[in-house]
């Protein structure tokens, strides 16, 4: 995909923007760009299989007690492993997430020369 940079730039950097860059350093932004948004993707996909997790343990548990297959107690287990899936599935996708912002925010710094 090819970028039109020269627009990106009056576009979207506006006057701030205070020296142009090479060739190299583009290159290298787009690509850190992208590995930020394959760090993303990743923390997603985390996410995703741990909210299918823990709804899988709740309609199993559920299901379950429902029919008289399991007691009370073994329900209260299902539901209190479904949100220790959920945590640990949202912990890293929280930690992405910030690393990806923080990865993105020293970019810029670099762009601005801040």
């Amino acid at each position: 995909m090819k970028i039109d940079t020269k627009k990106y730039n009056q576009e979207f950097l506006g006057s701030g923007f205070q020296r142009r860059l090479t060739d190299a350093e583009k290159q290298a932004i787009m690509i850190e760009i992208e590995k930020s948004k394959i760090s993303r993707e990743k923390a997603s996909v985390i996410m995703n299989r741990g909210f299918i997790l823990y709804f899988s343990f709740l309609i199993i548990g559920f299901t379950a007690y429902i029919n008289d297959y399991i007691t009370r107690d073994v329900l209260n287990l299902l539901v209190l492993g479904g949100f220790i899936v959920l945590i640990i599935g949202a912990v890293p996708y929280m930690q992405g997430m910030r690393k990806a912002e923080k990865a993105l925010d020293d970019l810029l710094k670099y762009i601005f020369n801040k």
